[in-house]
């Protein structure tokens, strides 16, 4: 859960409300998710190709 403690300091105000709060967060853990499920699969299909 370490990337969420890379976000705090662009986080808007915390008098919006908590969904606003956490939309950014879901978002960037989403987006980490992904690159690193893409950044796998590359580099298996790279490993693959190699042998």
């Amino acid at each position: 859960m370490y990337h969420l403690y890379l976000y705090p300091q662009h986080m808007p105000p915390m008098d919006k409300s908590n969904l606003q709060a956490t939309l950014p967060q879901l978002h960037v853990k989403l987006i980490l998710v992904l690159q690193t499920k893409l950044l796998t699969w590359v580099l298996s299909v790279q490993v693959h190709s190699m042998e």
